[in-house]
């Protein structure tokens, strides 16, 4: 007979996903490059609950960045070099994040 361990089944996991918009770099190749500020001062990673939030988003950069070109900010930019990947999170049912 096997026992299970207690701390293991007590602790229900569950996979939750969410979504990240990510920069191809020389360095690291793709990475989230995108954080914000969250209440405590610290910079987070962003992340969107849906494709289409982070679809959404990442077409108002693109809009942005052209929108500079065009100004003369910046110069051109590979729309290829942008991606919105899903990421699985194992989250316990206390809410944290196993």
């Amino acid at each position: 007979m096997t026992r299970s361990n207690p701390e293991t089944t007590d602790k229900k996991l569950s996979v939750l996903t969410v979504y990240e918009i990510q920069t191809h770099t020389l360095a690291d190749g793709w990475v989230n490059t995108w954080t914000y500020e969250d209440s405590n001062g610290d910079m987070r990673p962003e992340t969107f609950s849906s494709r289409e939030a982070a679809q959404e988003a990442l077409d108002d950069y693109l809009r942005d960045l052209a929108d500079d070109v065009a100004l003369g900010n910046i110069t051109d930019y590979d729309r290829e070099d942008f991606r919105i990947q899903a990421v699985p999170i194992i989250a316990t049912v206390e809410g944290g994040v196993a």
